[in-house]
């Protein structure tokens, strides 16, 4: 709306000031053809009000130059005719009012002393004849002078208008740019579940389909637990991505930790599950316990070579401390990309906490540890 009220100005002045001037231009000369239609410089003062005319119809355009003219023309009028038209008064004011509302300070400081330098010679032929005084001639200055007191604010008024549709332009880049970055953070969030939901399903179904091929030829009897075992690991890993594309704002909220350790206990590896205190109702960070725990598993079932793991989740008032040990003899990163023990740092550090991994000092295997402020817990979503 602000950007059309400007259109609808800058049109609105355009003509204003062209029809302006042929009005001023006219008027000056009927005027000076009812008034002084027997003056022997009468030639000069039509010249001298056409080029008032024309001078007020260039203000907008060339504020300085139409100035000058209008200034030139009063100036003409005033030593042949003594009086100048009032189509010459009313240029004045526009010339005034224009220097104030469109020209620069330059334009501005050299634009009002013609006027002054054009009312001076009005006031000095009027006071050389005795037709009128010179208090009298304070009237026109403060003409002026309102004027361009009236042009001044109407610039400050558009200099508030543009820094309004500057300041509602930057807000905007701003919205914008605000939400490419909420999108990026999305995608990324989306990625990290991805890769947690597929990477822990399918490396359990990978562990669960060799124990099975390896029990085949010996122990036949074995094989249907661990095909039922793929089959609801696989089940579970279709649901969550069912979920998780369907809304894209899967956080896990709802799902126990407990959920995770039958399919790792089904693979063949002991789990143990100690839980203290109370989950916080904060879903993000539920779903970021959640996460790691479930990460840290199936770096234990994929790397590890486990045949024991503890999981250990202490909720207190102030830290959530996160700790998955097994008994494997590899890392994280010794046949992997890493990218776990990444998605675990990420989603750690968007609220404030940090994850530690590493070897076991107290013996073999491989030890996460993550934790969490409970005060910055609202602060950020995964």
């Amino acid at each position: 709306m602000i950007h059309e009220a400007f259109d609808r100005s800058r049109r609105w002045t355009r003509h204003a000031y062209t029809l302006a001037g042929c009005g001023a231009g006219g008027i000056g000369v009927v005027q000076l053809m009812a008034e002084s239609a027997s003056h022997r410089w009468l030639g000069l003062a039509l010249v001298a009000a056409l080029v008032n005319g024309c001078s007020v119809a260039l203000l907008r355009r060339r504020p300085l130059t139409g100035t000058l003219g209008v200034s030139g023309a009063i100036s003409v009028m005033a030593v042949t005719l003594g009086v100048p038209v009032f189509a010459t008064f009313v240029g004045a004011i526009l010339a005034a009012l224009t220097l104030a509302r469109y020209g620069s300070a330059r334009t501005a400081l050299a634009g009002f002393p013609m006027l002054i330098a054009a009312t001076s010679v009005v006031a000095m032929r009027e006071v050389s004849a005795g037709t009128d005084s010179l208090f009298n001639v304070v009237y026109p200055v403060a003409y002026f002078g309102g004027a361009g007191l009236l042009g001044w604010l109407a610039r400050q008024r558009a200099a508030q208008a543009r820094a309004a549709v500057e300041h509602a332009a930057t807000l905007e880049r701003e919205r914008v740019h605000l939400r490419e970055i909420a999108a990026a953070q999305e995608r990324t969030r989306i990625a990290r579940d991805l890769h947690d939901v597929i990477s822990h399903g399918v490396s359990l179904m990978v562990v669960q389909a060799e124990a099975a091929g390896e029990v085949l030829a010996t122990r036949p009897q074995h094989v249907g637990p661990a095909l039922d075992a793929i089959a609801a690991t696989g089940r579970a890993a279709i649901g969550d991505l069912g979920r998780m594309l369907g809304v894209l704002r899967q956080t896990g909220d709802g799902a126990d930790i407990a959920t995770l350790l039958a399919p790792v206990r089904a693979a063949g590896v002991t789990v143990d599950l100690d839980q203290t205190g109370a989950p916080p109702d904060d879903e993000a960070m539920r779903t970021v316990v959640y996460r790691i725990v479930q990460e840290a598993l199936t770096n234990t079932m994929k790397h590890a070579r486990a045949t024991h793991a503890s999981v250990r989740v202490e909720y207190g008032d102030r830290i959530v401390r996160v700790e998955v040990l097994d008994d494997g003899v590899a890392g994280v990163t010794s046949t992997g990309n890493g990218m776990g023990l990444v998605g675990m740092q990420e989603r750690a550090q968007a609220l404030g906490g940090d994850v530690e991994a590493g070897r076991r000092t107290d013996g073999p295997g491989f030890r996460v540890c993550a934790r969490l402020p409970v005060q910055a817990a609202g602060a950020v979503a995964t």
